[in-house]
């Protein structure tokens, strides 16, 4: 079983960055996401002792997850694997600001396909790799994962043998929490704010 948080909103969420591996604080809204996240959390699953959660090293994930240890007994570990998908110099740019800098370049309308068009970004394959390889090592265990949207998307996609087109469809919500068990993907809490955003 794995339950899987994003990280509660950012102040780059409201600006409309893309902000890979570069990073922005959670807003006083994304602080109330991740504290309604994880009192649903906590009043539905029944954990025998700490359970270990996987956090990505990027700053609002580790601000994320340390809300959540407010909640629940848990270890804190983190995982490099997790760390949300990079757009490489795109990183902390709007839709926007791409546009204008590389007009040659043909950017999808869907903005979740533009985390695959940077030049020197990271790819869909190698992101898939490295979902890959943590659900290997995770593989029968009961642990929590603090991460960001696209990677969750992939992790999620990877999981349920998700086609690449439809990755963007999966909706990954930052005031709940999704169960993973069975290949079978089930959210739980609020999920007012829909995943629109980088």
């Amino acid at each position: 079983m794995i339950y899987f948080f994003r990280h509660g909103e950012t102040f780059w969420n409201l600006e409309g960055r893309y902000q890979g591996h570069l990073n922005s604080d959670l807003t006083p809204r994304g602080v109330e996401q991740i504290e309604l996240a994880a009192a649903e959390f906590s009043k539905n699953e029944v954990l025998d002792g700490p359970i270990k959660v996987y956090v990505s090293p990027l700053g609002r994930a580790q601000q994320t997850a340390r809300i959540l240890a407010e909640h629940i007994d848990c270890e804190l570990l983190t995982d490099h694997r997790l760390r949300e998908v990079s757009v490489g110099s795109w990183d902390g740019k709007t839709g926007e600001e791409i546009r204008r800098e590389n007009p040659h370049i043909t950017l999808p309308d869907n903005p979740y396909f533009w985390h695959f068009r940077s030049p020197d970004g990271e790819t869909l394959a190698q992101a898939k790799e490295r979902a890959r390889s943590f659900l290997e090592d995770m593989e029968g265990k009961r642990i929590c994962v603090v991460a960001h949207g696209m990677i969750g998307r992939v992790l999620m996609g990877v999981y349920t043998h998700t086609p690449d087109q439809d990755l963007s469809k999966i909706f990954i919500a930052q005031d709940a929490y999704y169960k993973l068990e069975n290949g079978q993907i089930e959210m739980v809490g609020h999920g007012k704010l829909h995943a629109d955003q980088p």
